[in-house]
Formats: structure tokens, sequence, C-alpha cells
């Protein structure tokens, strides 16, 4: 991945397992706005938010759940 893609794209793979996400800002060594697995287009839903190449994301997985996150090329999206 070369480009920004929607943080809900990146992530439909494990979308019914996680419910937040937190970006790191390296440039100003501090963690971005946490950000809800919901399909809103805020600053803080999934559906409003880009997920960065070459940046490190925590992702909080619910009730203990387990899956596989696809690479976005195996999701088709460019």
């Amino acid at each position: 991945m070369d480009s920004p893609i929607k943080m809900k794209n990146a992530l439909m793979s494990i979308d019914d397992l996680y419910s937040n996400v937190i970006g790191w800002v390296a440039g100003l060594q501090k963690y971005g706005i946490p950000v809800a697995n919901t399909d809103g287009s805020s600053q803080f839903e999934t559906g409003g938010v880009d997920m960065e190449p070459k940046q490190g994301y925590w992702i909080w997985i619910s009730n203990g759940g387990s899956g596989t996150l696809a690479g976005v090329a195996a999701q088709g999206a460019s």
C-alpha cells in the first residue's frame, strides 16, 4: 500500500472483531485520536479516517476474538 486507504476498507476482513483503532503519529511522538469501529464519517469513526502507509496502529480486538487480517491487495483495494 503506497497511498492512504479508508480505515473501514483496510480492516474489513476483521470488521466483526475489532472495537477501536489508534495510530502512532511519529512526527509528534504521540498517539492519535482513538477511532471507533463504526460506519460514520467523522474523525472518530473508521468511515471517516484514512490509514496511512508505513504507520503503526493498535487494533483492539473485542471479546477475545481471533481472526486473520487480510492484506489490502487481497481485498481488491488499491
